[in-house]
């Protein structure tokens, strides 16, 4: 079965973002967490973001000390790390204005960001590798980028904002349109590695796998469909590589000294659309379903040759017999 990804939102509080992430799309994709930004200095937390434990961290209107062992995703801020940086704010009249948005990028698929309204936003600037997502009259305010084996996003406005006298005010109307549990879902499939890997992944013989935890654990025991027993040991990454991918089959992952698998994974010579042909009810297109239409009749053309070279070969051996009674009568 695939497993959720685990996914920590550190936030001062964000209803809208509870909300999409609380929708049962987002709960078959994740197992989300949410703390306060006062956690991001108990020494538990730092541990368990240093270790892997996550798969992503949303940090919304706050920054870590240290980036996590994890895909991140900034909401009004940008990750501490060379190359990233903060432009100044900006609030013109009538609001930021998107100008572009990279619909080829699993993050901002299917997102129509023309309509909303961004009351003030910063310029995102990231370093070399990244991509421009979002693109507004003030320049790129969302954009990703890799770090090491993770990859980092940033937002360059924030959806809750707090004036002077710690009121709070909507700072654009964007979570009342569809985009936005749309995106909320992107980013759970994409950062989160709910549509990668750890879906229950398959992967070509010969071929090296990352394996992430369910728990924060030193080891993991990997058993191959032939029953060999290969143990590896956590060396200061967030996932276990495992290459011992020769036999095909059903490999089991036991995490730390559990007796049962926690999860698995497949070696395949096919790909596993090609090779899965049973009919489907319904298909999915981004968040529209379309369902099979089920006919009573079905017209077929209907193969005449084999009848018609059938009938020529009687004549033929009609006339042949008569050509022969002619010439010995």
């Amino acid at each position: 079965l695939p497993r959720p990804a685990k996914v920590l939102v550190v936030s001062p509080g964000n209803e809208a973002l509870k909300l999409a992430l609380g929708t049962d799309a987002a709960k078959t994709l994740a197992d989300v967490s949410f703390a306060e930004p006062a956690m991001l200095a108990d020494k538990t937390h730092l541990d368990a973001a240093a270790t892997g434990t996550y798969d992503l961290i949303i940090y919304d209107r706050c920054v870590p000390t240290v980036l996590p062992q994890a895909n991140t995703l900034f909401i009004g801020n940008v990750p501490p790390v060379e190359g990233w940086k903060a432009g100044e704010k900006q609030s013109p009249p009538g609001g930021v204005a998107v100008i572009d948005v990279d619909r080829s990028h699993p993050l901002t698929q299917l997102l129509e960001l023309g309509n909303i309204v961004i009351a003030e936003g910063f310029e995102v600037k990231f370093p070399q590798g990244g991509a421009v997502l979002v693109d507004a009259h003030i320049g790129p305010i969302m954009a990703i980028a890799p770090r090491q084996g993770f990859e980092d996003a940033a937002l360059g406005f924030v959806l809750i904002g707090t004036n002077d006298k710690g009121e709070r005010y909507a700072n654009t109307d964007w979570t009342r349109f569809y985009s936005f549990p749309i995106f909320v879902q992107n980013v759970l499939e994409y950062l989160g590695g709910s549509g990668g890997s750890q879906a229950a992944p398959t992967v070509k013989p010969g071929s090296p796998i990352t394996l992430r935890t369910t728990s924060p654990v030193e080891r993991i025991r990997i058993k191959s469909p032939s029953g060999e027993t290969t143990e590896l040991q956590r060396e200061g990454q967030a996932g276990f590589i495992y290459g011992n991918t020769e036999s095909l089959g059903v490999y089991d992952v036991h995490e730390g000294s559990a007796q049962q698998p926690s999860q698995q994974f497949s070696v395949n010579l096919f790909d596993s659309r090609e090779s899965n042909l049973t009919p489907l009810d319904t298909i999915h297109f981004g968040p529209t379903d379309v369902k099979a239409e089920t006919k009573s009749s079905q017209s077929i053309r209907n193969e005449l040759w084999k009848w018609l070279i059938a009938a020529g070969l009687v004549v033929l051996v009609f006339e042949w017999y008569v050509y022969n009674r002619r010439v010995y009568f």
